[in-house]
């Protein structure tokens, strides 16, 4: 009796292990490379291509960007520079200009007067002379004593000639020479002249003259001229 129940106890658990193992076979593992997983595969070759021409292209885009950050470094450097020569240039015109107006104030304006006039002369004790057809027209009848530029202008159609004199004599009193001419020598004093050839149409002369108070002439004693009322005064006070 009790052989029999320990070989049906042996039976069943036999065929209770063979059907757990018919439900739930067991799974075939396939080999695995030791070399490779499954969280690790190899690097691509393409893909490190790609990874390197990105860092090329990166050091050329960064290589680009420090030229163009060092071209405007040197053009703000130019502008800079060229600014700074322009306010050279405009502080040495200054400096001219301001030069010119002590020179100006030194000797009488007389770089002024030459630049304006074309001649050299002074804004100090000027005097505009105009020669008409037959007479003179002064545009100041007065000056101070001192050196005095007559700018002369012949706007006739005929030349002539200006001579300075001094005198005490009226007018209605100068001697007169037997051809209508004023005699010089006994009029007064010859202070200075410019002669026809000098002043002939369209011309324009200076004459630079150091005067002492008094009383003066101005004449044209060409043929004619004289007595067709040439003449004009002005005073030294």
């Amino acid at each position: 009796m009790k052989t029999r129940l320990i070989v049906f106890f042996l039976t069943a658990t036999q065929c209770f292990l063979v059907g757990c193992n018919l439900r739930n076979p067991p799974q075939r593992r396939e080999p695995q490379d030791p070399f490779t997983t499954e969280s690790e595969p190899l690097p691509n070759t393409d893909r490190r291509n790609n990874d390197r021409n990105n860092d090329r292209n990166n050091d050329r885009n960064d290589d680009r960007n420090n030229d163009r950050n060092s071209d405007s470094d040197r053009n703000r450097e130019d502008n800079f520079d060229r600014d700074r020569r322009n306010q050279e240039r405009g502080s040495d015109r200054e400096r001219d200009r301001e030069r010119d107006r002590e020179f100006d104030r030194d000797r009488g304006g007389e770089r002024r007067y030459e630049k304006k006039h074309g001649v050299p002369g002074s804004d100090i004790n000027r005097v505009h002379v105009t020669a008409h057809e037959m007479a003179f027209r002064m545009s100041r009848s007065s000056v101070s004593p001192g050196k005095v530029d007559f700018l002369v202008t012949n706007t006739s159609t005929v030349s002539h000639e200006m001579t300075v004199i001094k005198t005490d004599l009226p007018v209605n009193q100068l001697p007169v020479t037997n051809k209508g001419q004023l005699d010089q020598q006994r009029a007064g004093k010859l202070v200075g002249e410019i002669n026809a050839a000098e002043l002939k149409t369209g011309a324009t002369k200076l004459l630079s003259l150091d005067l002492t108070p008094g009383n003066y002439l101005i004449i044209s004693n060409l043929p004619g001229q004289f007595q067709a009322g040439m003449i004009t005064q002005f005073t030294v006070k």
